[in-house]
């Protein structure tokens, strides 16, 4: 086999593969050559992933090794690749290296889930820059009692819609959908990095306990991690109020990567809204910075004080090549930040809202 043929397949599936496996087998991936095809699959009792190639005159059998070392002694090697076994082991060789690897016994490797019924149709790309724009907000509070790891992907008839909250920022991003509605909560980034290597239209679907996405040569079974989730949908209903500026993402981003640059840990980044610009201020012990940029639209007043990594990731993450940004009409008035076009029209398709730093007299 090529190994540009056979090596995306075999790192894909050992992405998916757990860092630290319950048992050995589970950081397996199974190999299964059958009918001129290869079928490489993983399975933790989280996530089942399988991806099935052209293989023409492979001795048709069955064999687990270790997922991740298959997928790291591929990528050492170039053109041919020799797959043999011998002796217990998966010897491949490409004519320069020669590597082996023990073949584990495949009686206690468990069975893998069913999927569940496709609900529609999207395409990848779609899907993972719905993902990717998500993941900003995605925390890191895995085993607690918020899956803050997670997404929340709701399907209704018309849309697609991904939710995440790390406690500070919280996101929505939406897709038109023709499929059968769903509700499910998944982890963040074992779904992104599964969708990351499908191409083309893929099926997306879930049911009581699974998420499933189907591609042409591949899909991915994963299982959900409960159905509490954080009430976003509520604080994402904020619209900034005539406090408001769109501005060009690109001016706003080296602004913000610039002011940031003096901030100590934990310190705010101010953001002063007026009718002619936005001016942004961050002072450290040893340094401050600020950055002036024009706007097309600002009709008030105010100023503001946020996380400058947050609002960085943010403002890089917003489709468009305008920014809109300004407060919410709440009482806490967080950062509401919308993509928008050229004239100033915001993209309703991702919406970021930024929970702003409270700042006391005297405080900085």
């Amino acid at each position: 086999m090529e190994a540009a043929g056979i090596r995306p397949a075999a790192q894909w599936v050992a992405k998916l593969l757990p860092n630290r496996p319950a048992v050995p087998v589970l950081g397996g991936v199974v190999l299964e050559a059958v009918g001129g095809e290869l079928a490489l699959s993983a399975f933790d009792y989280e996530v089942h992933a399988r991806v099935v190639i052209p293989a023409a005159g492979l001795i048709e059998g069955r064999l687990l090794v270790h997922g991740k070392l298959f997928a790291e002694a591929l990528g050492r090697m170039t053109g041919t690749v020799r797959m043999n076994v011998e002796g217990g082991r998966l010897v491949l060789d490409d004519g320069r290296r020669t590597i082996r690897l023990f073949v584990f016994p495949g009686d206690d490797y468990p069975a893998t889930p069913e999927a569940p019924v496709t609900s529609g149709p999207i395409e990848a790309a779609a899907l993972t820059r719905m993902l990717t724009r998500a993941a900003v907000a995605v925390g890191a509070d895995e085993g607690k009692s918020l899956p803050l790891h997670g997404v929340k992907l709701h399907a209704d008839d018309q849309t697609l819609t991904v939710y995440a909250t790390n406690r500070y920022i919280a996101v929505q991003v939406s897709e038109s959908w023709s499929g059968t509605p769903f509700d499910a909560v998944v982890d963040a980034r074992r779904l992104l990095e599964s969708v990351k290597g499908m191409n083309g239209p893929v099926e997306l679907g879930a049911n009581e306990n699974h998420v499933a996405v189907r591609a042409r040569d591949r899909k991915v079974t994963i299982g959900l991690i409960g159905n509490e989730y954080p009430a976003v949908e509520r604080l994402l209903v904020q619209e900034p109020t005539e406090v408001r500026a769109v501005a060009n993402r690109d001016d706003l981003v080296d602004a913000i990567a610039t002011a940031r640059m003096s901030v100590d840990t934990g310190k705010p980044l101010s953001i002063r809204f007026s009718p002619h610009e936005l001016v942004l201020y961050a002072e450290g012990t040893v340094a401050d910075s600020s950055a002036v940029i024009g706007v097309v639209e600002c009709t008030a007043t105010e100023t503001l004080y946020v996380n400058p990594t947050y609002l960085l990731e943010i403002t890089q993450h917003t489709p468009g090549p305008c920014v809109l940004i300004g407060p919410g009409a709440s009482p806490k008035k967080p950062l509401v930040v919308l993509g928008a076009d050229s004239t100033g029209e915001p993209d309703p398709s991702t919406k970021y809202v930024l929970v702003p730093i409270r700042m006391t007299p005297g405080g900085a």
